[in-house]
Protein backbone atom coordinates (compact mmCIF):
# COMPACT_ATOMS: atom_id res chain seq x y z
CA UNK A 1 0.00 0.00 0.00
CA UNK A 2 2.55 2.78 0.80
CA UNK A 3 4.66 2.03 -2.87
CA UNK A 4 0.92 2.11 -4.42
CA UNK A 5 0.06 4.87 -6.92
CA UNK A 6 -3.52 5.51 -7.67
CA UNK A 7 -3.12 7.58 -9.84
CA UNK A 8 -2.08 7.48 -13.82
CA UNK A 9 0.43 9.01 -15.99
CA UNK A 10 -0.56 12.24 -16.92
CA UNK A 11 -2.62 13.37 -13.97
CA UNK A 12 -5.94 11.53 -14.86
CA UNK A 13 -7.96 9.77 -12.47
CA UNK A 14 -8.12 6.11 -12.41
CA UNK A 15 -10.60 3.25 -12.62
CA UNK A 16 -12.32 2.21 -9.73
CA UNK A 17 -11.13 -1.68 -10.83
CA UNK A 18 -7.55 0.08 -10.72
CA UNK A 19 -8.17 2.12 -7.65
CA UNK A 20 -9.49 -1.08 -5.49
CA UNK A 21 -6.83 -3.34 -6.93
CA UNK A 22 -3.99 -0.61 -5.26
CA UNK A 23 -6.19 -0.80 -1.70
CA UNK A 24 -6.71 -4.55 -1.75
CA UNK A 25 -4.79 -5.51 1.00
CA UNK A 26 -5.78 -2.48 3.37
CA UNK A 27 -9.35 -2.24 2.38
CA UNK A 28 -10.67 -2.98 5.77
CA UNK A 29 -9.24 0.55 6.44
CA UNK A 30 -11.02 2.25 3.55
CA UNK A 31 -14.69 0.40 5.01
CA UNK A 32 -14.01 2.88 8.31
CA UNK A 33 -15.26 6.18 6.36
CA UNK A 34 -18.19 4.18 4.60
CA UNK A 35 -19.18 2.98 8.15
CA UNK A 36 -18.54 6.39 9.41
CA UNK A 37 -21.13 7.81 6.64
CA UNK A 38 -23.62 5.02 7.39
CA UNK A 39 -23.73 5.72 11.07
CA UNK A 40 -24.78 9.49 10.04
CA UNK A 41 -27.08 8.69 7.51
CA UNK A 42 -28.64 6.63 10.27
CA UNK A 43 -28.98 9.38 12.61
CA UNK A 44 -30.24 11.60 10.25
CA UNK A 45 -32.96 9.15 9.61
CA UNK A 46 -33.59 9.00 13.31
CA UNK A 47 -33.84 13.22 13.65
CA UNK A 48 -35.91 12.83 10.70
CA UNK A 49 -38.20 10.63 12.63
CA UNK A 50 -38.53 12.81 15.78
CA UNK A 51 -38.74 15.99 13.64
CA UNK A 52 -41.92 14.31 11.89
CA UNK A 53 -43.55 13.29 15.32
CA UNK A 54 -42.79 16.32 17.42
CA UNK A 55 -42.79 19.47 14.99
CA UNK A 56 -45.73 20.93 14.20
CA UNK A 57 -45.36 23.52 11.72
CA UNK A 58 -44.73 21.37 8.12
CA UNK A 59 -42.44 24.26 6.96
CA UNK A 60 -40.02 24.68 9.68
CA UNK A 61 -38.95 20.85 9.61
CA UNK A 62 -38.58 21.14 5.93
CA UNK A 63 -35.68 23.64 7.50
CA UNK A 64 -34.72 21.65 10.17
CA UNK A 65 -34.05 18.44 7.75
CA UNK A 66 -32.38 20.47 5.00
CA UNK A 67 -29.95 21.97 7.52
CA UNK A 68 -29.21 18.29 9.23
CA UNK A 69 -29.11 16.85 5.46
CA UNK A 70 -25.47 18.64 5.12
CA UNK A 71 -23.83 15.97 7.16
CA UNK A 72 -25.14 12.98 5.48
CA UNK A 73 -24.46 14.46 1.92
CA UNK A 74 -21.19 15.19 2.37
CA UNK A 75 -20.08 12.05 3.86
CA UNK A 76 -21.65 10.08 1.28
CA UNK A 77 -20.44 12.41 -1.60
CA UNK A 78 -17.11 11.81 -0.02
CA UNK A 79 -17.34 8.10 0.48
CA UNK A 80 -18.25 7.89 -3.51
CA UNK A 81 -15.81 10.22 -4.60
CA UNK A 82 -13.13 8.10 -2.69
CA UNK A 83 -14.31 5.12 -4.64
CA UNK A 84 -14.72 6.26 -7.52
CA UNK A 85 -12.46 8.47 -8.28
CA UNK A 86 -13.41 9.66 -11.77
CA UNK A 87 -17.13 11.17 -10.39
CA UNK A 88 -15.31 13.37 -7.61
CA UNK A 89 -15.49 16.61 -9.76
CA UNK A 90 -19.18 15.89 -9.79
CA UNK A 91 -19.62 14.78 -6.08
CA UNK A 92 -17.77 18.23 -4.92
CA UNK A 93 -20.32 20.48 -7.15
CA UNK A 94 -23.35 18.41 -5.31
CA UNK A 95 -21.87 19.24 -2.21
CA UNK A 96 -20.97 22.78 -2.76
CA UNK A 97 -24.69 23.42 -4.11
CA UNK A 98 -26.47 21.55 -1.49
CA UNK A 99 -24.00 23.65 0.95
CA UNK A 100 -25.42 27.08 -0.69
CA UNK A 101 -28.73 25.69 -0.39
CA UNK A 102 -28.32 25.05 3.34
CA UNK A 103 -26.78 28.36 3.93
CA UNK A 104 -30.46 29.78 2.52
CA UNK A 105 -32.84 27.60 4.35
CA UNK A 106 -30.35 28.94 7.31
CA UNK A 107 -31.29 32.01 7.26
CA UNK A 108 -35.02 31.21 6.24
CA UNK A 109 -34.85 29.16 9.50
CA UNK A 110 -33.76 32.52 11.33
CA UNK A 111 -36.89 34.56 9.77
CA UNK A 112 -39.46 32.15 10.55
CA UNK A 113 -38.49 32.29 14.30
CA UNK A 114 -39.56 36.18 13.87
CA UNK A 115 -42.27 34.99 11.98
CA UNK A 116 -41.51 35.98 8.42
CA UNK A 117 -38.78 38.67 7.01
CA UNK A 118 -41.03 41.39 7.30
CA UNK A 119 -42.12 40.96 11.34
CA UNK A 120 -38.11 40.30 11.81
CA UNK A 121 -37.25 43.89 10.11
CA UNK A 122 -39.81 45.33 11.89
CA UNK A 123 -39.04 44.12 15.09
CA UNK A 124 -35.35 45.43 14.44
CA UNK A 125 -36.65 48.48 13.05
CA UNK A 126 -34.89 51.42 15.20
CA UNK A 127 -32.54 48.68 16.39
CA UNK A 128 -28.20 49.69 16.12
CA UNK A 129 -26.48 46.52 13.97
CA UNK A 130 -22.85 46.53 14.29
CA UNK A 131 -21.39 45.67 11.18
CA UNK A 132 -18.37 43.99 12.18
CA UNK A 133 -18.90 40.17 10.64
CA UNK A 134 -16.10 38.38 8.98
CA UNK A 135 -14.10 40.79 7.12
CA UNK A 136 -15.20 43.73 8.92
CA UNK A 137 -14.23 42.40 12.33
CA UNK A 138 -11.30 44.33 12.34
CA UNK A 139 -13.17 47.55 11.41
CA UNK A 140 -13.70 49.26 14.74
CA UNK A 141 -14.42 52.54 13.63
CA UNK A 142 -17.18 51.78 11.42
CA UNK A 143 -20.54 53.16 13.42
CA UNK A 144 -23.71 50.96 14.28
CA UNK A 145 -26.43 50.93 11.61
CA UNK A 146 -30.14 51.50 12.47
CA UNK A 147 -32.56 49.34 10.45
CA UNK A 148 -34.99 51.72 8.94
CA UNK A 149 -36.90 51.12 5.27
CA UNK A 150 -34.22 52.45 2.63
CA UNK A 151 -31.91 49.26 4.46
CA UNK A 152 -34.90 47.03 4.05
CA UNK A 153 -35.10 47.76 0.70
CA UNK A 154 -31.52 47.04 0.39
CA UNK A 155 -31.41 44.01 1.48
CA UNK A 156 -34.40 42.99 -0.53
CA UNK A 157 -32.20 43.76 -3.72
CA UNK A 158 -29.32 42.09 -2.59
CA UNK A 159 -31.35 39.35 -1.82
CA UNK A 160 -32.82 38.76 -5.10
CA UNK A 161 -29.41 39.88 -6.76
CA UNK A 162 -27.69 37.01 -5.12
CA UNK A 163 -30.66 34.28 -6.01
CA UNK A 164 -29.96 35.78 -9.63
CA UNK A 165 -26.15 35.23 -9.43
CA UNK A 166 -26.95 31.18 -7.83
CA UNK A 167 -29.08 30.56 -11.13
CA UNK A 168 -26.74 32.05 -13.34
CA UNK A 169 -23.38 30.10 -12.11
CA UNK A 170 -25.43 26.71 -11.59
CA UNK A 171 -26.60 27.32 -15.94
CA UNK A 172 -22.70 27.83 -16.24
CA UNK A 173 -21.83 24.80 -14.50
CA UNK A 174 -24.67 22.27 -16.04
CA UNK A 175 -23.86 23.58 -19.69
CA UNK A 176 -20.34 23.47 -19.08
CA UNK A 177 -20.33 20.18 -18.08
CA UNK A 178 -22.95 19.28 -20.93
CA UNK A 179 -19.93 20.41 -22.64
CA UNK A 180 -22.02 23.44 -24.33
CA UNK A 181 -20.33 26.52 -22.50
CA UNK A 182 -16.99 26.87 -24.78
CA UNK A 183 -15.84 29.56 -27.60
CA UNK A 184 -13.19 28.15 -30.60
CA UNK A 185 -10.60 30.50 -31.75
CA UNK A 186 -8.11 29.07 -34.50
CA UNK A 187 -8.07 25.94 -33.05
CA UNK A 188 -8.24 27.15 -29.44
CA UNK A 189 -10.95 26.38 -27.59
CA UNK A 190 -12.04 28.66 -24.10
CA UNK A 191 -14.17 27.37 -21.69
CA UNK A 192 -15.64 31.64 -21.10
CA UNK A 193 -19.09 30.91 -20.82
CA UNK A 194 -20.71 34.25 -18.70
CA UNK A 195 -24.09 34.67 -17.73
CA UNK A 196 -23.86 37.72 -15.19
CA UNK A 197 -20.96 39.33 -13.76
CA UNK A 198 -22.13 40.20 -10.25
CA UNK A 199 -19.52 42.52 -9.46
CA UNK A 200 -20.70 45.13 -12.37
CA UNK A 201 -23.67 44.84 -10.45
CA UNK A 202 -22.92 45.81 -7.02
CA UNK A 203 -20.06 48.08 -7.89
CA UNK A 204 -21.82 49.22 -10.90
CA UNK A 205 -20.06 52.06 -13.09
CA UNK A 206 -23.89 53.30 -14.75
CA UNK A 207 -27.23 51.56 -14.64
CA UNK A 208 -26.36 50.77 -18.59
CA UNK A 209 -23.55 48.86 -17.14
CA UNK A 210 -25.96 47.34 -14.67
CA UNK A 211 -28.52 45.75 -17.17
CA UNK A 212 -26.11 44.75 -19.37
CA UNK A 213 -24.12 42.23 -16.59
CA UNK A 214 -27.42 41.10 -15.28
CA UNK A 215 -27.51 38.51 -18.07
CA UNK A 216 -25.10 38.44 -20.45
CA UNK A 217 -26.75 35.88 -23.04
CA UNK A 218 -30.70 38.09 -23.14
CA UNK A 219 -28.83 41.03 -23.05
CA UNK A 220 -27.27 40.14 -25.91
CA UNK A 221 -29.95 38.82 -27.49
CA UNK A 222 -32.55 42.06 -26.91
CA UNK A 223 -29.74 44.36 -28.31
CA UNK A 224 -29.14 42.01 -31.61
CA UNK A 225 -32.83 41.38 -32.14
CA UNK A 226 -34.68 44.27 -30.28
CA UNK A 227 -32.52 46.86 -30.29
CA UNK A 228 -31.27 47.31 -33.18
CA UNK A 229 -34.39 46.89 -35.54
CA UNK A 230 -35.78 49.59 -33.37
CA UNK A 231 -33.02 51.64 -33.49
CA UNK A 232 -34.81 53.51 -36.72
CA UNK A 233 -37.88 54.83 -34.46
CA UNK A 234 -35.46 56.75 -32.31
CA UNK A 235 -33.12 55.99 -29.24
CA UNK A 236 -35.42 56.47 -26.67
CA UNK A 237 -38.40 54.87 -28.63
CA UNK A 238 -35.70 52.01 -28.91
CA UNK A 239 -35.14 51.70 -25.62
CA UNK A 240 -39.00 51.50 -24.85
CA UNK A 241 -39.52 48.72 -26.89
CA UNK A 242 -36.35 46.67 -26.17
CA UNK A 243 -37.37 46.65 -22.17
CA UNK A 244 -41.01 46.03 -23.25
CA UNK A 245 -39.80 42.95 -25.40
CA UNK A 246 -38.14 42.20 -22.11
CA UNK A 247 -41.15 42.74 -19.50
CA UNK A 248 -43.04 40.22 -22.12
CA UNK A 249 -40.58 37.79 -22.29
CA UNK A 250 -40.53 37.40 -18.50
CA UNK A 251 -44.12 37.05 -18.09
CA UNK A 252 -46.12 40.32 -18.22
CA UNK A 253 -46.10 39.91 -14.54
CA UNK A 254 -46.77 44.23 -13.34
CA UNK A 255 -44.30 44.63 -10.73
CA UNK A 256 -41.67 43.34 -13.26
CA UNK A 257 -42.79 45.62 -16.08
CA UNK A 258 -43.04 48.25 -14.02
CA UNK A 259 -39.20 47.65 -12.67
CA UNK A 260 -38.44 47.01 -16.56
CA UNK A 261 -40.18 50.24 -17.84
CA UNK A 262 -38.68 52.47 -15.18
CA UNK A 263 -35.54 51.24 -15.94
CA UNK A 264 -35.70 51.96 -19.44
CA UNK A 265 -36.28 55.72 -18.51
CA UNK A 266 -33.70 55.50 -15.72
CA UNK A 267 -30.87 53.95 -18.28
CA UNK A 268 -32.14 56.77 -21.22
CA UNK A 269 -32.04 60.09 -18.63
CA UNK A 270 -28.54 58.69 -17.42
CA UNK A 271 -27.19 57.83 -20.72
CA UNK A 272 -28.36 61.25 -22.38
CA UNK A 273 -26.83 63.42 -19.26
CA UNK A 274 -23.85 61.80 -18.86
CA UNK A 275 -23.04 61.97 -23.31
CA UNK A 276 -24.14 65.77 -22.44
CA UNK A 277 -21.48 66.37 -19.34
CA UNK A 278 -18.73 64.53 -21.55
CA UNK A 279 -19.07 66.70 -24.37
CA UNK A 280 -19.36 70.06 -21.88
CA UNK A 281 -16.15 68.86 -19.93
CA UNK A 282 -14.55 66.73 -22.91
CA UNK A 283 -14.16 63.83 -20.06
CA UNK A 284 -14.44 60.08 -19.82
CA UNK A 285 -17.45 60.26 -18.09
CA UNK A 286 -20.14 58.38 -20.56
CA UNK A 287 -22.19 55.29 -19.01
CA UNK A 288 -19.69 53.06 -20.60
CA UNK A 289 -16.10 53.12 -20.74
CA UNK A 290 -14.54 54.84 -23.43
CA UNK A 291 -12.22 52.99 -25.68
CA UNK A 292 -8.41 53.76 -25.72
CA UNK A 293 -7.57 56.53 -27.80
CA UNK A 294 -10.81 58.55 -27.24
CA UNK A 295 -10.89 61.95 -27.90
CA UNK A 296 -11.35 63.06 -24.26
CA UNK A 297 -9.03 65.36 -22.65
CA UNK A 298 -9.59 64.18 -19.02
CA UNK A 299 -9.34 60.81 -18.98
CA UNK A 300 -8.17 59.43 -15.29
CA UNK A 301 -8.43 62.86 -13.64
CA UNK A 302 -9.16 62.64 -9.95
CA UNK A 303 -12.57 64.60 -10.46
CA UNK A 304 -13.19 62.35 -13.31
CA UNK A 305 -12.78 59.64 -10.92
CA UNK A 306 -14.94 61.08 -8.48
CA UNK A 307 -18.05 61.84 -10.89
CA UNK A 308 -17.98 58.15 -11.97
CA UNK A 309 -18.28 56.98 -8.62
CA UNK A 310 -20.91 59.74 -7.76
CA UNK A 311 -23.18 58.22 -10.70
CA UNK A 312 -22.18 54.64 -9.15
CA UNK A 313 -23.52 55.65 -6.14
CA UNK A 314 -26.78 56.78 -7.95
CA UNK A 315 -26.33 53.62 -9.72
CA UNK A 316 -26.66 51.71 -6.04
CA UNK A 317 -29.24 53.96 -5.12
CA UNK A 318 -31.75 53.34 -8.31
CA UNK A 319 -30.94 49.34 -7.77
CA UNK A 320 -32.36 49.56 -3.97
CA UNK A 321 -35.26 51.02 -4.70
CA UNK A 322 -35.95 49.16 -7.74
CA UNK A 323 -35.23 45.66 -5.68
CA UNK A 324 -37.39 47.03 -2.63
CA UNK A 325 -40.53 44.76 -4.70
CA UNK A 326 -38.73 41.33 -4.70
CA UNK A 327 -39.67 40.76 -1.10
CA UNK A 328 -39.25 37.38 -0.60
CA UNK A 329 -41.27 37.16 2.19
CA UNK A 330 -44.61 35.94 0.15
CA UNK A 331 -46.21 32.78 -0.41
CA UNK A 332 -44.71 30.63 -3.13
CA UNK A 333 -48.42 31.11 -5.10
CA UNK A 334 -47.96 34.91 -5.19
CA UNK A 335 -44.40 34.62 -6.12
CA UNK A 336 -45.43 32.58 -8.90
CA UNK A 337 -48.30 34.52 -9.96
CA UNK A 338 -46.47 37.91 -9.54
CA UNK A 339 -47.24 40.88 -7.11
CA UNK A 340 -49.98 42.92 -8.20
CA UNK A 341 -50.32 46.82 -8.22
CA UNK A 342 -51.05 47.30 -4.82
CA UNK A 343 -48.36 45.47 -4.15
CA UNK A 344 -45.77 47.92 -6.07
CA UNK A 345 -47.57 50.90 -5.12
CA UNK A 346 -47.04 50.49 -1.39
CA UNK A 347 -43.63 49.54 -1.79
CA UNK A 348 -42.33 52.32 -4.14
CA UNK A 349 -44.82 55.12 -1.72
CA UNK A 350 -42.58 53.53 1.30
CA UNK A 351 -39.51 55.09 0.01
CA UNK A 352 -41.59 58.60 -1.58
CA UNK A 353 -40.75 57.52 -5.32
CA UNK A 354 -37.28 58.77 -4.83
CA UNK A 355 -35.93 57.06 -7.52
CA UNK A 356 -38.72 58.68 -10.27
CA UNK A 357 -38.10 61.84 -8.57
CA UNK A 358 -34.65 61.69 -8.99
CA UNK A 359 -34.65 60.56 -12.61
CA UNK A 360 -36.81 63.21 -13.58
CA UNK A 361 -34.67 65.71 -11.82
CA UNK A 362 -31.70 64.53 -13.76
CA UNK A 363 -33.71 64.92 -16.73
CA UNK A 364 -34.66 68.18 -16.40
CA UNK A 365 -31.03 69.43 -15.49
CA UNK A 366 -30.31 67.75 -18.86
CA UNK A 367 -32.41 69.75 -20.47
CA UNK A 368 -31.64 72.76 -19.20
CA UNK A 369 -27.73 72.35 -20.12
CA UNK A 370 -29.10 71.58 -23.44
Amino acid sequence: MAKGNCSLPGGNFPLSSEFFQVIKNELWIFIIPAAVALIQVALFLEQMGFFLRNVTSAHRTCLYLWILGVYPVYCVTSIIGMYIPRSSTVCNFVASIYHSITLWKFLALITDFFGGKTRMLEKLEGEKVAPNPIPCCCCCCLPNISVNRWLRAYESAVSFHFSNYFVGFLSEGTATLAGAGFSEEKENVKWDLRVSRPLNVEFPRSMVEVVTSWNLPMSQWLHSYVFKNALSLGTFSAIIVTYTASALLHGLSFHLAAVLLSLGFITYVEHVLRKQLAAIFSACILSKRCLPGCSHQHKTNLWVRAVNVLFGVLAVFHLTYLGSLFDVDTEDSTEEQGYGMSHTIHKWSELSWASHWVTFGCWVFYRLIS
